[in-house]
């Protein structure tokens, strides 16, 4: 059974891994993560700083419009 790693930022869900042979899988658990869903991290902690980049630039482009 594999296991299932939750990845969150700023205490919101953004999705789970799940390891694989060369790394682990993310799986966006929303649609603001959606970018990132299927990507492979060599870690849990790279992907949850992908999201937290893909968080950080969303909201910055938010506070320019």
């Amino acid at each position: 059974m594999s296991a299932i790693l939750p990845i969150e930022v700023a205490g919101e869900a953004t999705g789970f891994v799940t390891p694989e042979p060369r790394g682990f899988r993310f799986h966006a658990a929303s649609g603001r993560y959606r970018l990132l869903d299927g990507s492979r991290f060599p870690s849990p902690e790279t992907a949850r700083a992908a999201a937290q980049r893909l968080r950080a630039a969303q909201d910055d482009r938010r506070q320019r419009s």
